[in-house]
C-alpha cells in the first residue's frame, strides 16, 4: 500500500490519465462532420431546426438540412426543402416534422426517406428514389394516428388536433386526425388499429386515434383543410423575394472579391513594366552615348551621338492597363424552384381533387 502511495506512482498515474484524456479529446475533434441530406430552398417567417443534441438553429434559404433535424415553423411561416435525390417537401405554418431517415445511392439505384410529422401540413413529391423502388414503398411518413407508405407519389398529409365535439377545446378531450390526400401515384396507410388501407389518385383518407380509417373521393372539405395549413400565393411570393435577395447578395460578394484580385494583378503588372522601362532606357543610353562620342569623334559630334543614343535608350515600353469586368452570377437566386409548392388558393380552386399542374 505504501508503494501505491509513493510520489513516483502518483505522477505516473496522473500522466496516464492526462494522456487518455488528450486521446479522447483528439478523437472528438477528428470526428467527421455529418454530411447534409438536403437544402432549404424557400423559407418564410420563423423556421428553426433542432438537432439530436438539442442545439437549435434558424433556417433560411440555402441552409443545409441534416439527418435527425426536428424542423418547426411558426405562424405565417413555411419551408420548402429539397433532398439530395430531388425529393421535395413543404412544411406549412405552425407545424413540426422530424427528418428520421434518408439514404440515396444513385449508382446502386437504392434509397429511402422517412419523416415523423407531429402536427401541421406536409406536402410531399417523390424524387429519384421514387423511380428506384418499383412497387415497394420508398418513403414513410409517421403521424400519431397513421403510418403512410409512399410509392412514387405526390400527396398532402395533414395532422390536426380535434375534440370530440369538433375543434379542440379546453374541456373536450383531444384526438389526433391524420388526413392523406393523393394527387398521383398511390400510398398505403396503416391506421391506429393496424388496418391497412390503399389510397389512390384523387382520394383522401382520414384516420383518428382508436378509430378505423375511412377513404373517400377528395372533396371540397378535404381541399379546404389542406389550404388552411398551406402557404398562400403571397407567402410564396415573399419567400421567393427573400431567396432572390440572398442569391444576389452572394453573387455581389463574389464579384467584389474577384474585382479586388484583378485590380491587385493589374497594379503588380504595371509596376513591373515601369521598372523594366526605366532601367533599360537609362543604362543603354548613357553607356552607348559616352563611348561612341569620346572614342570616334570630336566633342560636338560626340555630344550629338550621345544625345541621339540616349533618346533611343530612354524610350521606355508602354504600359497598357487592361480592363477587368467581373459579372456577378445571379442565376443561383432562381435555383429555388417552387413549382411543387401549391398555394392555398390553388388547392381550393381545384374542383377535381388533382394537384395544380407542375
Amino acid at each position: 500500500m505504501r508503494f501505491l502511495r509513493s510520489p513516483g506512482i502518483r505522477r505516473f498515474g496522473s500522466q496516464v490519465f492526462l494522456l487518455l484524456l488528450a486521446l479522447q479529446f483528439s478523437a472528438v475533434l477528428s470526428a467527421p462532420s455529418p454530411a447534409p441530406i438536403g437544402t432549404a430552398k424557400l423559407v418564410l417567417g420563423s423556421v428553426t431546426a433542432t438537432d439530436p443534441s438539442g442545439t437549435t438553429v434558424t433556417l433560411g434559404p440555402g441552409s443545409p438540412l441534416y439527418l435527425g433535424y426536428s424542423v418547426t415553423t411558426g405562424d405565417r411561416s413555411f419551408i420548402t426543402g429539397e433532398m439530395l435525390d430531388g425529393t421535395r417537401f413543404t412544411l406549412g405554418k405552425n407545424a413540426s416534422v422530424s427528418l428520421t431517415e434518408f439514404e440515396f445511392n444513385e449508382t446502386a439505384r437504392t434509397g429511402k426517406f422517412g419523416v415523423s410529422l407531429a402536427i401541421g401540413g406536409f406536402h410531399f413529391k417523390s424524387g429519384k428514389i421514387g423511380t428506384f423502388s418499383g412497387r415497394r414503398a420508398h418513403t414513410t411518413i409517421r403521424t400519431p394516428s397513421a403510418i403512410i407508405g409512399i410509392r412514387g407519389s405526390e400527396n398532402d398529409t395533414v395532422v390536426t388536433e380535434i375534440g370530440l365535439g369538433g375543434l379542440a377545446s379546453a374541456v373536450a378531450p383531444l384526438e389526433i386526425e391524420t388526413q392523406v390526400s393523393v394527387y398521383e401515384g398511390d400510398v398505403t396507410v396503416t391506421d391506429s388499429l393496424e388496418n391497412v388501407r390503399f389510397v389512390g389518385p384523387n382520394q383522401t383518407l382520414r384516420s383518428r386515434t382508436n378509430m378505423p380509417a375511412t377513404v373517400n373521393n377528395t372533396n371540397d372539405k378535404d381541399r379546404q383543410d389542406i389550404a388552411d395549413v398551406s402557404p398562400s400565393a403571397e407567402d410564396i411570393s415573399d419567400a421567393e423575394d427573400i431567396a432572390a435577395a440572398v442569391g444576389e447578395g452572394e453573387g455581389e460578394d463574389e464579384g467584389e472579391e474577384d474585382d479586388e484580385d484583378d485590380e491587385d494583378d493589374e497594379d503588380g503588372e504595371g509596376d513591373d513594366d515601369d521598372g523594366d522601362g526605366d532601367g533599360d532606357g537609362d543604362g543603354d543610353g548613357d553607356g552607348d552615348g559616352d563611348g561612341d562620342g569620346e572614342g570616334t569623334g570630336d566633342g560636338a559630334e560626340a555630344d550629338q551621338a550621345g544625345d541621339a543614343t540616349s533618346v533611343e535608350g530612354t524610350d521606355g515600353s508602354t504600359v497598357e492597363a487592361g480592363d477587368s469586368t467581373v459579372g456577378a452570377d445571379l442565376s443561383g437566386a432562381q435555383s429555388a424552384d417552387v413549382n411543387t409548392v401549391f398555394t392555398s388558393e390553388e388547392r381550393t380552386a381545384s374542383g377535381s381533387g388533382e394537384a395544380p399542374p407542375i
